[in-house]
Parts: structure tokens; C-alpha cells; sequence
């Protein structure tokens, strides 16, 4: 059977979408006729500009069933939906999340493509060169995001082909039972089927099937990193570069790991009946995904106002159910041994303000639900052993708290201002930057070299004039997370010709890491302005800070402090600060002693 796909072509380069006569597009192994969509380039700020192809809504897998809710998805590769012509111009809805428009029927994925594409059945119209296939994986912390946030008509002025993925969020992608009617990790799993779509159909709109890149920021970050270590994508080579933005599998947030107590609370809160099991499974695949989610968001808050993120019930897991496993050790133990895609080039990094983010959810889910704002004996004792717990850090003893302090809060410690928020702010949103995403990160791109030479690291510098996530009025402004998605990306956000040509210079070096494995290859000519990125070496620990001026550094975990770094230096005599840092840490002793 074959799938019929009609498509119009844009002039990208004109100030409206103009659009050709419709063309029919034969896809082998599908039986409905589809018409193809559009890619609306009059939005983007990239030039120079040209004609590109784009299908926004295609199925890569049905939608789940009573019987399937939970599980891994299921190929679509019979007629779906019941139209005779299927429409791929519109954007696709959303997989259910935070608002009430978004759908289950939601596995689908979009293409976009420079070239022509091809005939299934005239051999004369496919491309003799295929093109570098670049694999969009959506963040926003496992429970939010959507393929229509992400138009890449940037990258269509460079030759590669953009494949933009849906997959399941919140408890519908990631709750978990442990047992094999509801074994966890659906999102994972769908993410593992896009990419075999890729495989089988990518050839047909231009694209290199053995040259494929995953990119993903933030969650899809650490979804890139937990791809790496899939058994599914290893053995049946689903992809052959990565680019991770903001995350990594190795960072405590991406992977939950109180499963069974997660699971039954969000069934709970649903108003699903814990016993017997029969009951809970049939209330569970039968409740409305709306109400599925708000009982999902309910303990989010709930789980935070504890003292954690909120991620629990919405992440991926180490499986123990399921007749297949996407994931079923430790991330680091999986890492160290060798037992991932070792063969697969990497390009990983974070912004500069990770931690602005990261400690704005803290405050938001627990500081200001329990009235702490104003507590300065909260600040002074309590408030680093909040971070750590937030994150899933354990610290019974209070030794790494005691560190933390020592590292990032010396400043505060030395001038008798432990307790004084304003004072002790850069140090906490460095300890929750390099928690939170920084370190897993950059311990992956270590770890790594092991097994790769061919491993890049960045830190993204530029302070844009806006950030696409806000936060609370009393924290800084700063680089924040995801703030380099919007030099990559077609957004309603005007750019000077200064963020213009940041954003030339990193989708070139994204295209160019797609194309050869390395961002700066030999006999490469780049743009002007981007000096050749070394991979990291464990004698030179070199990698790239992207700002207005590109340039090479050394030592990543200086920057692990910057916010402490860019407040400047607190003076005072060194006789004032030794009696300071005696009198917290007796206190410190003190109260540790009295309470335990």
C-alpha cells in the first residue's frame, strides 16, 4: 500500500506565504491519501531565505487505546485517521498537558525539508545525495511542550532535513505501577518509534536514514541522554550524532525514582481506587486524560511544597515491568561501563543562568507556599539542604551542605550576612544551576571521552533582551534556561542584527555537527567570527562560550560560580572574616547538636 501525500510548496523568500499548485506524494506501506502542508517563512528572521517543503501532521503511531494507554505505542501504518485526504497543513494539537485543547491522539511527528521530495514510485525524482536528518525532541520538564512551538525554518537555508516529534507527557507518558499493564517510560517509547519512522520513511523527503541527529533542550536534553542509553536505539541504530541543550540522563531531576509511591498517589488524587489491583488498572485506563492530568498537576504541588520539584510520576524510570525495557539501570553505572551508543559524536551545554530557573521553581513550590520568604534563620541554616533535597540529593549529614556553603556561600559566611537573602542569592542560584543542570552535563561530556574523542561542550552567554521563561521579580536577570532556543527557532521575537547573527553562527555549527560529527571540521569554511571548537580533553578541558564574540576556554567548573563571580568581591579584613566564619559554623554545630 502506498500513502498519498499533497503538498505546497512556500516561497519562502517573498513578505506573505505564497503558495505553488498542489503535488502528489507516494509514501510505500501506508494506504490513505494525504495532503502535505507548509512551512510559513514570512516569520523568520534568517536570510538568506529559500523554498522549502514542509508536512506538519504525520502519524507515527496510533492513538493509544483503553488497552494501550500505558503502553508502547503502535506503528501507523494502516489507514489513520478515516479520512480519504488526510491534512497535514494545519499544526498538530499538543499530547494532553496543560490545557484542555491538547489530545492522546497525539503521536505525531513533522517534517521539513529543503528539496523536493521524492516519488515512491518514479525513482527519477529522488534526490541522488540525501541530506543530514536533524531529530527535534520538545523540553519542558516532561509534562508541557509541542511540535508547533518549534518551526524550523531557520535551518531550511542550510541542506538538512528537520524532523520535529511528539511524544506522551505527564502520568499518560511516564506514570508507572510497576507492573506490565502500566510499566512506565511511554513517552520514552514513543520517542524510540518516531525515530524508526525516520528510518523507514525519512529517504523520501531527502533525508540520510544512517545519518541522523537527535537534538533535544532541556527534558528533551536529558531524553537525547536517556536515548543513548535505550537497548532499542543502540541495537537498531536510530540515530548517529546527539545534541543535548540544558540536560543530561545524569541529572537527579530527569529520572524519578520513587515510582510505586508516585504512581499510586497521582491514582489517588484521580479519585481511582487503590484495591483491588483490577480496579485501580481499569479506572486508570478509562479516566478522562484531562482529569488524569489536573490529578497529576495537583501532586506536582503537593510534591513540592515537601521540599521536592515536582517531577515525580512524570518522568522517566528505571524499568522493572514490561515485556519491553527502554531503560533498567543506573544512568552513571550504564555510562561508566561502556553499555551505551559510545560510537555516537556528542555536543552538549548549558546557559550560563541555569540556576535563575531552577531555584524559581524552589521558591515558587516550597519557600513561599510554607511562608518562608522572610525567614532568615531559614536562610541562614536551612535553606542549601532545601536545594539539595529539591533535587533528590540526599544529605542526612549535612557534609555536603557544609561544602556547598564553603564553595559557593563563603562570601556571605565571611561577612556575618548568612541569613541576609539579597546577600546569599548568587550563591544559592549557582548551587541550583550546577546542580540542577550544569554538572550532569558536563559529566556526561567526561565520561564520554572514554569511549569518543569526539565529544564538544558550550556554555551560551548572551543576555537577551527577553527570556522565553520568566520568573520571580526578586531574582536577577541573567542568561537563562532556554534562552538559545530562540536563536534557533522561528518566534514572535524581533532580533537587532546583533542576536541575528548569533543566531547564523549556531545554527551553522548545529548543521555543521549534523553534517560531519564535529562542529569546526577541517576543510570547513565557517562563518566569520567562529573560531575552531576543540572536543574536551582531559589535559586541556577546552570548550566553547557562545556569545556576542565566540571564544575557546578552559575548565568548565569555573563557571559553576559565575553569579558569585560576577557580584564581585566582598571586602573586610581578614581578622572580621575569620571571627564571622567561627561564629556561623559554631552556630551551624550548635543547632545540628540540638536537633540532630
Amino acid at each position: 500500500m502506498k500513502l498519498t501525500v499533497l503538498c505546497v510548496l512556500v516561497a519562502a523568500y517573498l513578505a506573505a506565504p505564497c503558495y505553488s499548485e498542489p503535488f502528489i506524494m507516494e509514501l510505500p506501506g501506508y494506504a490513505k491519501t494525504v495532503m502535505g502542508g507548509y512551512g510559513n517563512a514570512s516569520t523568520s528572521w534568517y536570510e538568506p531565505r529559500r523554498p522549502f517543503y514542509s508536512f506538519r501532521y504525520f502519524h507515527y503511531a496510533a492513538k493509544p487505546t483503553y488497552e494501550t494507554r500505558f503502553l508502547p505505542p503502535i506503528p501507523s501504518n494502516y489507514p489513520y485517521p478515516d479520512e480519504e485526504i488526510y491534512n497535514s497543513i494545519d499544526l498538530p494539537p499538543g499530547c494532553a498537558q496543560g490545557n484542555d485543547n491538547a489530545l492522546e491522539d497525539c503521536l505525531i511527528l513533522s517534517v521539513y525539508t529543503p528539496h523536493f521530495p521524492g516519488n515512491a514510485s518514479d525513482p527519477s525524482t529522488t534526490l541522488d545525495k540525501l541530506l543530514p536528518v536533524m531529530v527535534w525532541i520538545h523540553g519542558g520538564t516532561f509534562v508541557s511542550g509541542q511540535s508547533a512551538l518549534y518551526e524550523p525554518n531557520t535551518f531550511m537555508a542550510h541542506d538538512v532535513v528537520v524532523v520535529v516529534i511528539q511524544y506522551r507527557l505527564g502520568a499518560l507518558g511516564f506514570l508507572t505501577l510497576d507492573t506490565d499493564e502500566i510499566p512506565g517510560n511511554a513517552g520514552m517509547a514513543d520517542q524510540v518509534e518516531a525515530l524508526r519512522w525516520v528510518q523507514k520513511f525519512i529517504k523520501y523527503f531527502g533525508g540520510d536514514k544512517d545519518k541522523v541527529t537527535i537534538v533535544g533542550e532541556s527534558a528533551g536534553a536529558a531524553s537525547v541522554g536517556f536515548l543513548l542509553l535505550c537497548p532499542q536505539a543502540r541495537g537498531e541504530r536510530l540515530f548517529h550524532n546527539a545534541i543535548a541543550e540544558s540536560g543530561s540522563m545524569l541529572t537527579e531531576w530527569a529520572l524519578d525514582r520513587n515510582t510505586t509511591k508516585h504512581g499510586y498517589r497521582i491514582a489517588e488524587l484521580a479519585g481511582c481506587p487503590l484495591e483491588p489491583y483490577a480496579d485501580l488498572l481499569h479506572c486508570l485506563r478509562s479516566i478522562d486524560a484531562i482529569a488524569l492530568r489536573n490529578a497529576q498537576k495537583e501532586f506536582s504541588k503537593e510534591d513540592q511544597k515537601n521540599g521536592f520539584m515536582g517531577f515525580g510520576g512524570q518522568s522517566p524510570i528505571m524499568q522493572t515491568a514490561g515485556t519491553v525495557r527502554y531503560l533498567t539501570e543506573e544512568p552513571k553505572t550504564l555510562i561508566e561501563r561502556g553499555e551505551y551508543m559510545t560510537d555516537v559524536n556528542i555536543l552538549f551545554g548549558a546557559n550560563e543562568g541555569e540556576g535563575i530557573m531552577a531555584f524559581d521553581i524552589i521558591y515558587r513550590g516550597y519557600i513561599k507556599p510554607n511562608n518562608l520568604f522572610d525567614n532568615e534563620t531559614f536562610w541562614k541554616y536551612d535553606s542549601v539542604r532545601t536545594v539539595l533535597g529539591a533535587l533528590g540529593i540526599r544529605d542526612d549529614t549535612s557534609a555536603l551542605s557544609d561544602a556547598l556553603i564553603t564553595k559557593y556561600l563563603g562570601y556571605a559566611v565571611d561577612s556575618c550576612q548568612m541569613g541576609n537573602l539579597t546577600v546569599m542569592l548568587p550563591g544559592l542560584i549557582d548551587i541550583a544551576g550546577t546542580l540542577f543542570l550544569k554538572a550532569g552535563g558536563w559529566q556526561t561530556v567526561l565520561k564520554h571521552t572514554k569511549f569518543n574523542p569526539h565529544a564538544y561542550w558550550y556554555s551560551f552567554d548572551f543576555l537577551s533582551k527577553v527570556s522565553i521563561i520568566g520568573a520571580s521579580d526578586f531574582l536577577p536577570r541573567g542568561v537563562m534556561h532556554a534562552d538559545e532556543i530562540m536563536y534557533l527557532f522561528t518566534m514572535p521575537i524581533p532580533h537587532n542584527e546583533t542576536e541575528k547573527e548569533l543566531g547564523k553562527k549556531m545554527i551553522e555549527i548545529w548543521t555543521t555537527f549534523a553534517t560531519y560529527g564535529e562542529p569546526t571540521p577541517e576543510g570547513v569554511q565557517m562563518r566569520e567570527g567562529i573560531p575552531k571548537w576543540p572536543p574536551y580533553t582531559h589535559e586541556k578541558k577546552e570548550f566553547m562560550a557562545i556569545n556576542k564574540y565566540w571564544s575557546v576556554r578552559n575548565d568548565y567548573t569555573l563557571y559553576y560560580t559565575v553569579t558569585v563571580d560576577k557580584a564581585g568581591p566582598r571586602t573586610g579584613s581578614q581578622s572580621a572574616a575569620q571571627q564571622c566564619a567561627d561564629e556561623y559554623w559554631a552556630s551551624k554545630r550548635e543547632l545540628h547538636r540540638r536537633h540532630g
